[in-house]
């Protein structure tokens, strides 16, 4: 895959309107005040070409982007592999008709966990992972 490049929304104009954002329209020029006066390419500064020529802001320097090819599917998914810890909320809903309250502190880690497919934003999915005592 070839470099791909983040921009923050902050940094665009969706409608083209704005001098100096991405994706910055005829229009945008057009009506900068003080056009006369300004340097040529004074309306067209902060583009992805510059965002490019800066180095910074690639997805190589957040983590691995790769293909991953399901052959029993015959699907190929865009996968990303970061390379920084991350928080997640787990929030667990269950019948507590029979459980009993009991407080145990234990240090632990997380060997290994399993997400199965859930639509993002539905508020439920199933998660199995498995947990080591220290």
């Amino acid at each position: 895959l070839s470099p791909v490049c983040l921009g923050s929304l902050r940094r665009a104009a969706i409608d083209g309107l704005t001098c100096n954002k991405i994706g910055v329209s005829y229009e945008a020029f057009r009506h900068e005040s003080g056009k006369c006066e300004n340097s040529p390419g004074s309306c067209l500064r902060n583009q992805l070409e510059d965002l490019h020529k800066s180095g910074k802001n690639f997805l190589d320097d957040y983590g691995k982007l790769g293909m991953v090819e399901d052959v029993t599917e015959g699907q190929i998914y865009l996968s990303f592999e970061a390379e920084t810890t991350q928080t997640s909320l787990v929030t667990l809903t269950m019948d507590a008709s029979d459980v009993k309250f009991l407080i145990n502190v234990s240090h632990g880690k997380f060997v290994s966990c399993y997400v199965a497919d859930f639509e993002s934003m539905s508020r439920e999915g199933i998660i199995t992972c498995s947990v080591r005592s220290r």
